[in-house]
């Protein structure tokens, strides 16, 4: 087993590094029915395993180091235990999707979360769900045909695409193109992508 020295839990000004942080949170509102969020943890069940329970050696081996800024610890399984099959490093957007009282949509064979169907339609779930009349599988049909409002094509070298048809030709997330057309002309964007491409 790698040892962590005890120099790695702080930084040089006396502060914990972002691991360590971690790991002693959970180990708080997993045990102590004094803490905050223990109704939400120790309170339903959830315990850390007995690999991690005393010793922050075990966790960062199982664990390592987080990827970057931004990412902390997240349980795959929202009603699993703090453990190295359970756990990993992920963005805030990823563990919005993965709340417990997120509403799954299920339509054509996909099953995601508002703001994950949003993401993949290029458009901000707000507008993609904004018709209370309509039931979420129907929203969804009008803005993959194209008739949702801010459903915006682009025209340019004979196709007129949406912008997540735009994304899906330059392999990024539509967020990224949104981005990039309040900056450049499209055509710069579109060569620019091409060109990696190659």
């Amino acid at each position: 087993m790698r040892n962590v020295p005890n120099k790695v839990k702080s930084l040089n000004d006396g502060k914990r590094i972002p691991e360590y942080a971690a790991w002693h949170a959970i180990r708080q509102r997993c045990n102590y029915p004094k803490h905050y969020a223990y109704k939400d943890y120790g309170g339903r069940g959830i315990k850390v395993c007995d690999r991690w329970m005393d010793s922050f050696d075990n966790f960062i081996e199982d664990m390592g180091f987080r990827p970057g800024k931004g990412y902390t610890l997240d349980r795959i399984d929202n009603d699993g235990n703090y453990e190295p099959s359970n756990c990993r490093w992920a963005t805030w957007k990823t563990q919005q999707n993965n709340r417990r009282n997120n509403r799954i949509i299920e339509h054509d064979g996909l099953r995601m979360t508002k703001s994950e169907w949003g993401n993949y339609l290029g458009v901000n779930e707000r507008y993609v769900f904004a018709n209370k009349k309509r039931t979420d599988a129907e929203n969804i049909e009008q803005f993959k045909k194209g008739g949702g409002r801010p459903c915006i094509r682009i025209e340019y070298n004979g196709q007129y695409l949406t912008i997540r048809q735009w994304s899906e030709i330059f392999k990024v997330c539509p967020e990224h193109v949104c981005r990039l057309i309040k900056k450049k002309p499209f055509e710069e964007i579109y060569n620019y992508f091409k060109n990696k491409q190659k």
